[in-house]
């Protein structure tokens, strides 16, 4: 009987402990098999992730920032330390030498990779490569990098970054329990990293992980922990209720224990800064959230699922159709959503998830991890925009109007090309920051005449582009007029200086996609040079048909060209403009201007090649040509010389104060035997003030020897009110811009009489530009102006003209 009670308690026994046993094995290869698949999940967003980032790296790189190294490695920099999990990131050349990396020069002679192998692995067409290295300190080691290859015209490169596994699994397994797991990450062969710290581990479970461009193979190991209750087995077989009190006691042991491993977990993917994890239903309802969603977006768990689609909307990509493109794909997806947080600031969150299936690879429901992005999006966002916009006033650079021009597709639309007028005199008065403040305003009048649909920008030093969405002709003169008017009204003050400006806009009406963007442009940079010519403040609309002159002559030689020519072959022709007395009975007095024809004998206007021999630095040649030949004609004709009482001849801003010129004009005037006090030269407030010191010298020596000096232009920048007083000129020209309206305007008139006033009290005289007709003379010869000028007097005829008379 007791053998057979024995017999009957150890077979009972020896059932429950076998049972027992098979239960532990199940639980533990369930929880090897969660493990894995948790891994798996959680590297393959680790690799996509950091691969989508050094992607972009590269796109930089080979964008924006190609000339530009310190930029490129800055931009790595910042790469590494927004994402943990990579160690050094390196750009090296097709010869396996570095360009620069990360952590500085680390290698003693080159990098340890064979770049020429990694080149024919990217005729794949894969977007990137992995390498193994032995590692640098530890040559038992394996270190995995992860390379973007890029191949242009000239030259070849790889952006190179290196993976620290071990700390990436060990961010993930830290709270694990060591002493029975033991794992191994592989591929064919080389060990990629592992941990194995007993020598015999029953349990095997292995996953396969498409982990930086590679397929991997992880092997994890799980002792049993009833190996232990072995040595109970004797106790179990005399007493019953221990045996069974002790099966329990395990029972409750491995319940709890799987407990705790789940807690540890849970706190290891909560620790992952700015992410959260969660699960979803087919029909996309949030079913779990990590407790890190309130710190995320400071909503909690149930709150964010409840009013989820309240307070997010999409963003950029939009939202995909969860319930219908996860079940035709095993592949991750990504979308952007832009989440209001609890406190009221917007997130830009990233959803990447993934569906699950069971084992008859149903999908039964999708797991992901969302993380924030918005620091990324904004600085993205920054990048872009500088790319785009002029940094001094914020429109759009020239670059990106070209481009959004191209892009323009099946409309009509209006081109203006916009160059301010004067603006180079507060330039070289007062400096570029006074320039810079000025193109600001002026920028802020453009933008708040823009409408919503207008293309802006700034395309040069004081030139602007407009594109408006009209072409109805009384449209675009009404915004044209407001925007030449709003200019106009400008009066820029730099410390004790007031200036006022102008702008000339040259337009032209066309529908995109038929007409090329530089002859476009040309068009309209035509058309300003015409609006110039009628005076400051104004526009000129024209069209294609109208550049034909320009193009003729453009065909036969180039202004430049041309102005050389005439300056060696004497094409030039002097004309002249009377200078009328207004008060008392005077002699002959006149301006020298300067007129040139092309071959075809069609005149070209000084408001167009006078620019470009200022561009091209041929105005001190143009200015002693006019001064050699008006003397000739003096000399030649002395019945007119005598009769003559002053003739005025301009000098540009190139030319006063040049010292070989002064000594020309002394040594001409004393060979053709002219009165010096005949001759009297205009000079604009510009050439004065760029270098007020040089003038004066140049101004002073003449006037000691007889010459008379005129100030041109006066009163088109204040500032000159405070150079006047201690100028030595004898005339003071009224800028037309204030007379030719002063019949209609009384702020030009009471600018004019200001003027006048201020002129005389300094013992000089006046001459009223732009009269054009009787009113205004009477007006002017009853403020007491000295002299007036303009077709109401008489108009340019040629200088030959007192011959033929």
């Amino acid at each position: 009987m007791p053998y057979v009670l024995f017999f009957i308690v150890f077979m009972a026994f020896y059932w429950l402990w076998t049972y027992i046993e098979a239960i532990d094995e199940k639980a533990s290869v369930s929880r090897l098999n969660t493990i894995t698949q948790q891994l798996t999940s959680n590297l393959e967003v680790f690799s996509a992730d950091r691969l989508r980032a050094l992607t972009q790296l590269r796109q930089s790189i080979d964008g924006v920032y190609q000339d530009d190294q310190q930029a490129q490695l800055q931009l790595a920099q910042i790469l590494l330390n927004a994402l943990p999990g990579i160690g050094e990131i390196s750009l090296i050349d097709n010869q396996n030498q570095v360009i620069w990396s990360t952590s500085g020069s680390i290698y003693s002679d080159s990098p340890p990779f064979d770049t020429a192998s990694m080149e024919r692995e990217y005729q794949t067409a894969k977007p990137a490569i992995t390498t193994l290295t032995k590692g640098y300190y530890l040559p038992d080691s394996t270190e995995l990098w992860l390379v973007i290859y890029s191949k242009t015209a000239n030259t070849s490169s790889f952006l190179i970054a290196e993976f620290e596994l071990p700390k990436i699994l060990g961010a993930f397994l830290i709270d694990l329990d060591v002493q029975n797991l033991a794992y191994a990450l592989r591929d064919q062969n080389d060990f990629l990293t592992y941990r194995t710290s007993l020598n015999f581990l029953p349990l095997t479970v292995s996953g396969n992980i498409n982990f930086a461009g590679r397929s991997w193979q992880l092997t994890i190991w799980s002792s049993l922990a009833s190996k232990e209750w072995r040595g109970f087995f004797l106790l179990i077989s005399f007493i019953v209720s221990v045996a069974i009190a002790y099966l329990a006691h395990i029972a409750r042991k491995n319940k709890n224990k799987q407990k705790l491993s789940d807690k540890k977990y849970q706190r290891l993917i909560e620790n992952i800064e700015n992410s959260f994890f969660y699960s979803k239903t087919l029909s996309g309802h949030f079913n779990f959230l990590s407790e890190s969603v309130l710190k995320v977006t400071g909503y909690t768990q149930s709150e964010f699922k409840e009013y989820f689609t309240v307070f997010s909307k999409p963003y950029e990509y939009g939202v995909l159709d969860i319930s219908e493109s996860f079940k035709h794909s095993t592949s991750s997806k990504r979308y952007l959503m832009q989440v209001e947080c609890k406190n009221a600031t917007l997130k830009i969150i990233e959803f990447q998830e993934k569906n699950i299936k069971n084992s008859h690879s149903d999908i039964i429901s999708i797991e992901g991890i969302a993380r924030d992005i918005t620091s990324e999006i904004q600085f993205q966002t920054k990048i872009n925009y500088q790319a785009d916009h002029d940094q001094l006033t914020g429109l759009y650079n020239r670059y990106a109007f070209n481009r959004l021009l191209a892009k323009l597709q099946d409309i009509e639309a209006t081109f203006c090309y916009i160059d301010l007028d004067k603006f180079k005199a507060v330039n070289d008065s007062c400096g570029h920051h006074a320039g810079d403040k000025l193109l600001k305003s002026v920028a802020s009048i453009l933008s708040l005449s823009a409408q919503k649909d207008d293309i802006l920008a700034r395309v040069g030093g004081d030139e602007f582009t407009l594109i408006m969405r009209e072409v109805d002709p009384n449209i675009v003169k009404q915004r044209l007029t407001t925007l030449i008017r709003a200019i106009g009204d400008i009066r820029f003050t730099w410390e004790d200086k007031v200036f006022s400006i102008g702008a000339s806009i040259g337009a032209i009406s066309f529908k995109a996609g038929q007409v090329d963007t530089q002859t476009l442009v040309q068009a309209a940079d035509f058309f300003c040079y015409t609006a110039k010519s009628k005076g400051s403040n104004r526009f000129h609309i024209g069209s294609l048909g109208d550049m034909l002159d320009l193009n003729q002559i453009s065909n036969e030689l180039s202004i430049s060209e041309l102005l050389r020519k005439a300056i060696k072959d004497n094409l030039f022709e002097l004309y002249f403009q009377l200078i009328q007395p207004l008060n008392a009975a005077e002699g002959l007095y006149y301006e020298v201007l300067l007129r040139l024809k092309d071959h075809q004998g069609q005149p070209i206007s000084p408001a167009i090649f006078i620019p470009v021999a200022e561009r091209f630095g041929l105005m001190l040649e143009i200015d002693r040509w006019v001064f050699d030949h008006t003397l000739l004609f003096l000399a030649a004709n002395p019945t007119h010389q005598a009769q003559l009482n002053r003739c005025s001849i301009n000098l540009s801003g190139q030319s006063v104060g040049d010292t070989d010129l002064l000594a020309h004009i002394i040594d001409g005037l004393k060979l053709h035997n002219i009165s010096p006090e005949k001759i009297c030269f205009e000079i604009t407030e510009t050439s004065v003030v760029a270098n007020l010191a040089v003038a004066s010298s140049f101004i002073t020596k003449l006037r000691h020897l007889g010459c008379f000096f005129a100030l041109d232009d006066f009163g088109s920048g204040m500032c000159s009110f405070s150079y006047l007083k201690n100028l030595p000129v004898d005339y003071v020209k009224i800028d037309g811009v204030f007379v030719k309206h002063i019949a209609q305007d009384k702020a030009d008139l009471a600018m004019v009489k200001a003027i006048h006033e201020i002129v005389t009290s300094l013992g000089k005289k006046t001459v009223a530009e732009f009269v054009s007709d009787h009113e205004t003379s009477d007006i002017i010869q009853a403020l007491g102006i000295h002299y007036g000028q303009g077709f109401h007097y008489a108009k340019p005829e040629p200088l030959k003209f007192f011959i033929d008379k």
